[in-house]
């Protein structure tokens, strides 16, 4: 399959992305181990592992149907690669039929969530392995238990797998999805109070601000946050609000990329609703961004494509983050900071800078609130959420209701309880309940 070299080459001298690239490798990956694979040339093999060569592999994955089976082996890798989440070695599937057949306080929900995931999809076997592999999850992940988002996050992955009647394939789903939540950080996304949640929206405003700026001054005008319209991108991974081909490119480069491909996705998806959103008015930006999944036209190579062309770095999430979280002096008010493009004409390079958005204030000293370490210390330090408000509207509609106004606009096309943002109709208090998100407290 592979042309052996007649001299060895140094490893640094190998073009893996041309060996890598082949049009047999994905077909190769569905029948053959990576050990095999690596076997054709085992000047490759260091490279098999690396991070480059997975996003090549990711890549290369063909479309449906032909990309069933390679990408089972290429998220397998990518999921779990060494790592085993179980108890160890044969003793996986029976920690995950142990943990699936206790009853749990989040069975309820749990079984009301998965009648409503992919129902077109799913039939009756398959819907109860999503139901136990949730339990499993709520079982082992005490700290956060089960909260809605989880169901979506479940639901692609057992497609993807198709571990509907094996029993060894959902305890296959259910290590994947503990992956998701440990090894990829999703667990933050799910904590009480969902404060990452909240930061990765205020990230994508200030991401939006360098990238697209007068889609920001438009946002600015309503008074309109990524916290409105992006909170399920971030906890679903878009598999709520695109199609299931272009869910399955968005998850190939985000297992290799991490959550920055999040972010890039929701900007392109911005870029290609700009046009139809600058000078709109309140109400048809706001179902326009509501449903803005359904109105796309890309395909999923080309909106993979346009998300790649945005810049957007871990080390810029980074400062982003450090700068939105900064302490504050007393009496100073708590903005977003500001980030705009900036280029570099000795290099040609172009780069986010980022202007810190403190307000006023010249004592240094913290405020009491700030103190505490944890997720309680990032929710504090978190600005201020924004109720969306029309420019144009008598302002006297709005006043003192602006909790229900936000919780009227934010009815989206995901009924009443389908995600960790909405709020429950139910009154308990069960930590495996569905928490309230940032905009219902």
């Amino acid at each position: 399959m592979m042309t052996k070299l007649s001299k060895p080459l140094p490893q640094t001298q190998i073009d893996c992305t041309e060996v890598l690239l082949l049009p047999c490798l994905a077909w190769f990956m569905c029948e053959h181990s990576w050990a095999s694979l690596a076997q054709c040339n085992r000047l490759m093999c260091g490279h098999l592992h690396s991070r480059g060569c997975l996003r090549t592999l990711a890549a290369a994955v063909p479309p449906l149907p032909a990309g069933v089976l390679p990408r089972r082996r290429l998220w397998r890798q990518l999921f779990l690669g060494a790592l085993d989440l179980g108890s160890g070695g044969g003793k996986s599937l029976q920690a995950y039929r142990h943990l699936a057949s206790q009853r749990g306080e989040a069975d309820a929900e749990i079984q009301r969530d998965v009648g409503r995931t992919f129902p077109e999809c799913f039939d009756m076997t398959s819907t109860e392995a999503l139901f136990r592999v949730l339990r499993a999850v709520a079982h082992r992940m005490e700290d956060i238990g089960y909260c809605q988002g989880m169901n979506f996050i479940a639901g692609i992955i057992l497609r993807v797998f198709g571990g509907g009647r094996e029993e060894a394939m959902q305890a296959l789903v259910y290590q994947c999805v503990l992956s998701m939540l440990l090894r990829h950080g999703m667990n933050q996304y799910f904590g009480e109070g969902f404060p990452k949640l909240r930061l990765s929206c205020l990230q994508l405003d200030c991401l939006v601000e360098a990238y697209m700026p007068d889609l920001s001054a438009l946002f600015d005008g309503f008074n309109l946050s990524a916290e409105f319209y992006a909170t399920q991108w971030f906890l679903t991974i878009f598999s709520y609000s695109l199609p299931f081909p272009h869910v399955l490119r968005i998850w190939d480069q985000f297992l290799c990329r991490g959550m920055k491909f999040v972010h890039r996705v929701a900007l392109a998806l911005l870029k290609e609703a700009r046009p139809a959103l600058l000078g709109a008015s309140f109400d048809v930006a706001i179902q326009r961004l509501r449903c803005i999944g359904q109105h796309s036209e890309l395909s999923p190579e080309a909106l993979v494509r346009s998300a790649l062309e945005f810049k957007v770095t871990n080390r810029l999430l980074s400062e982003l983050e450090q700068a939105i979280t900064a302490p504050r002096g007393r009496g100073a008010s708590h903005s977003l900071p500001r980030c705009f493009l900036e280029r570099n004409l000795d290099s040609g390079r172009t780069s986010c800078r980022i202007v810190s958005g403190l307000e006023g204030g010249d004592d240094p000293a913290l405020r009491p609130d700030m103190l505490p370490d944890g997720l309680v210390f990032l929710e504090a330090a978190l600005p201020a959420q924004r109720v969306p408000v029309d420019p144009v509207a008598p302002r006297l509609e709005l006043a003192g209701r602006p909790d229900d106004f936000c919780k009227a606009m934010r009815s989206g096309p995901i009924p009443e309880g389908r995600l960790a943002g909405s709020s429950s109709s139910s009154g308990s208090s069960s930590k495996h309940r569905i928490r309230h998100g940032p905009h219902h407290r």
